[in-house]
C-alpha cells in the first residue's frame, strides 16, 4: 500500500503520464481559491486520484500559509493537500491549481484475466459507518438477488433495482449524507448522488461483490443531457458521486445510477420511458468523462488528523478554524470557489 501511495504522490507532484488515444480524452485546468478570515486556520483540499483513466499533474499552490504538505490516507489512498496558516493570522488566502487529463470509460464485459489482490479489494468488501452491510441492507440484497449465482447478473439486478426505486430529491443538501442503512431502514429512497450511490454500493457489498463510490466533480457540458453537465466555468457546487463494482476477470466496472435519477427529474421523464431505459443501459458500464475523480474514501481520517473525524465524504474542501469545522456545503461562508478551463 505504501508503495502505491508514494507512486501516486510522485506522479501528482512531478507530472502524470499521457493517456493513450485522443478520442474521448480531455484536459482540464482546475483552480481553487480560498479567502478565509479568522485565526488558527487549517485547510485540507481533495486532490485527483491517479488511475488508468485519469492522470493529474502540475500541482501549484500559492498563498500566505505557513506550511503545506501532500498526504494520502493509508486505507484508500485518498490524496489531499494540507495547508496550515500562522495561528494568529486573521486573513488567510490560498490558490490551488492542477491539470487533470481524463479518458472516457467503457467496460469490456468480455474481458478476462483481471485479478486484483485481496489487499486491494478488502476496503471495498467491508462495511463502514455509512456503508453498513448488515441488517436491512443484507435483507434487501438477498431479496433482490434471490436465485442468481453469477456476480455480474447480481450486480445488474441491484443496479436495476436502484434505478427503479430511488429518486432524486432536489431539497437534499450537497450530495446527500450517503447513509445507505438509514435510507433503506427509513423506506425514504430519495436523495442525491451520494445517497443513491451509497445504497447501490452497500447492496453490492452485502451481496458479496466489491464496490465503491467514486467522489468527484463535473467539469464540462455533457453530450447526453443537460442533467449531467455544468453550465459555466464556475464548478464550485458541481460535486458528483459515481460508483464502481469489481467482477473477477473483468475488473472494475463503472456505473452511475444516480445520474439516471437526475435525468428523470431534470428532463421530467417517466421512469419507464424509452429515453430513461436507454440511458440506464448506457450508464451501466460507461462514464462520460466530463467529470474527474477525487477518491473512493468513506468514514476515514484526514492527514494530519483534524478535530472532526472520521470524515464521511471528502469531495469538498475541509477546514477548521481553531476547533470549529467550517461548513463545506456553504462555499459563500467558507469561503471558496472552484473554476475550470478545458485545455487543448
Amino acid at each position: 500500500m505504501m508503495r502505491r501511495v508514494c507512486a501516486l504522490l510522485f506522479s501528482l507532484l512531478l507530472g502524470g503520464c499521457a493517456l493513450y488515444g485522443a478520442e474521448g480524452s480531455h484536459r482540464y485546468l482546475v483552480t481553487q481559491q480560498f479567502v478565509i478570515d479568522g485565526p488558527g486556520l487549517k485547510l485540507w483540499v481533495p486532490l485527483p486520484l491517479e488511475s488508468g483513466y485519469q492522470k493529474a499533474s502540475d500541482l501549484a499552490v500559492e498563498g500566505n500559509f505557513e506550511r503545506k504538505a501532500v498526504n494520502a490516507d493509508s486505507t484508500y489512498g485518498a490524496q489531499m493537500l494540507h495547508l496550515a496558516f500562522a495561528p494568529q493570522q486573521k486573513h488567510n488566502t490560498a490558490t490551488v491549481r492542477f491539470t487533470v487529463e481524463v479518458h472516457d470509460r467503457k467496460a469490456d464485459f468480455n474481458r478476462s484475466g483481471v485479478k486484483a489482490s485481496t489487499e486491494e479489494l478488502a476496503p471495498y468488501r467491508a462495511g463502514s459507518e455509512h456503508i453498513r452491510i448488515d441488517g436491512v441492507v443484507k435483507a434487501y440484497a438477498e431479496r433482490i438477488t434471490t436465485g442468481e449465482t453469477d456476480d455480474l447478473q447480481k450486480a445488474r439486478r441491484i443496479y436495476d433495482w436502484t434505478v427503479q426505486n430511488m429518486f432524486r430529491d432536489p431539497k437534499t443538501r450537497g450530495c446527500g449524507l450517503g447513509d445507505a442503512y438509514q435510507s433503506l431502514e427509513s423506506g425514504y429512497l430519495g436523495g442525491k448522488c451520494a445517497d443513491v450511490s451509497a445504497v447501490f454500493v452497500a447492496l453490492l457489498r452485502a451481496a458479496g461483490i466489491p464496490a465503491r463510490e467514486v467522489f468527484g466533480i463535473r467539469v464540462a457540458k455533457s453530450k447526453y443531457s443537460k442533467a449531467y453537465g455544468v453550465k459555466s466555468a464556475d464548478i464550485t457546487t458541481a460535486q458528483h458521486c459515481r460508483a464502481e463494482f469489481y467482477i473477477e476477470g473483468t475488473g472494475w466496472i463503472p456505473a452511475d445510477p444516480a445520474d439516471v435519477t437526475k435525468l428523470i427529474l431534470v428532463e421530467g421523464l417517466d421512469r419507464d420511458s424509452e429515453r430513461v431505459k436507454a440511458e440506464a443501459e448506457r450508464q451501466f458500464g460507461n462514464w462520460e468523462m466530463n467529470w474527474f475523480a477525487y477518491n473512493s474514501a468513506r468514514d476515514f481520517v484526514l492527514t494530519p488528523a483534524p478535530v472532526q473525524f472520521p470524515l464521511s465524504i471528502f469531495s469538498y474542501p475541509y477546514a477548521e478554524r481553531g476547533d470549529e469545522p467550517l461548513d463545506y456545503y456553504s462555499p459563500k461562508n467558507f469561503t471558496y470557489t472552484i473554476t475550470v478551463k478545458e485545455l487543448p
